[in-house]
Parts: structure tokens; sequence; C-alpha cells
């Protein structure tokens, strides 16, 4: 198969390699995975609602038809917002994650409702020092 190189923005990587860790893939197959996510969406929503999803706050700002094909769309993937990081994480952590506001920060809940800070480690969850 032949290869083509470009670029993309370093905050697009950065979360590639995050997201790779976690799925097991290459940077490469990570970002083409997104791709073909991104394609698909391209066929299967109207303009206004790719619009919508590309502003991200599309839950709460979408029209109400765009906000309904939207939802329909996401519902047939069958993954929650963030899939990568979420949905595939969740399955080898005990509890559940979120990402926070900040970059490259995770927080692990534990089903006793513990909020711990931390980042990953391919699959691992590595924890905050106590001081961090």
């Amino acid at each position: 198969m032949s290869s083509v190189a470009i670029k993309i923005t370093s905050s697009i990587a950065d979360a590639a390699r995050m997201a790779a860790k976690l799925a097991d893939r290459s940077l490469t197959a990570q970002i083409e995975h997104w791709a073909r996510l991104g394609m698909d969406a391209d066929e299967k929503l109207t303009g206004s609602a790719m619009i919508a999803m590309k502003q991200g706050d599309w839950e709460t700002s979408a029209k109400p038809q765009d906000l309904a094909e939207i939802r329909s769309y996401l519902a047939q993937l069958s993954l929650p917002g963030k899939a990568t990081e979420l949905a595939l994480a969740s399955g080898f952590l005990n509890g559940r994650i979120t990402n926070s506001r900040e970059d490259g920060v995770i927080v692990r809940t534990t089903p006793d409702g513990t909020e711990t800070r931390g980042r990953m480690d391919g699959k691992e969850f590595i924890p905050f020092s106590e001081g961090s």
C-alpha cells in the first residue's frame, strides 16, 4: 500500500498518540480510524448537522433537526462521545474515566465515587502524586 506524508497540528497528533495507546493502534492507524469516521459522518449527516458537530457545543446550540440527526448518527455508532478514551479505557479500568479540561489529564472514578486525577500510559492508568 502506498502512503502520503501529511501535516497535522501538534494538538491533533498529541490526542491521536494518547488515543492510539489506549486502542493499541499505531499513530497512523489511529488517524486513519478517525479519518474513516469523519468520512462516514460526511456521507450520513447534512451540512448543517456536520457544521454543528464541528463547533463542538452541538448539544446546546444545534437546531432541533440537526440535534436529532446527530444523536441518531451517534446512536448508530453505539459509542458515547470521546469514544476512544472513554469506551476503550472503561473496559480495562475498575470504574470509569473522563477527560478533564486539562490537556493529558484523565479522571478515574471508582464505583464508590472516588475520583483520582492521572494519565494513561498505554492501557495503564497512572495516578498523579498527591501534590500534582
